[in-house]
């Protein structure tokens, strides 16, 4: 039984986080690119000392 109540539970939340997959993926990606932009300004400061 209890492994029928996961199950449900597994899929109600795949479900959420596929109506969420868009905006998700899209704040994933803004993340990355303020991580990229961070690290290259990083590297670009230290190369021009």
């Amino acid at each position: 039984m209890k492994i029928f109540v996961v199950v449900i539970f597994v899929l109600c939340f795949f479900s959420l986080t596929a109506c969420n997959a868009k905006e998700t993926a899209k704040d994933v990606g803004d993340a990355g690119n303020s991580l990229a932009k961070t690290v290259d300004d990083t590297i670009n400061r230290e190369n021009t000392k």
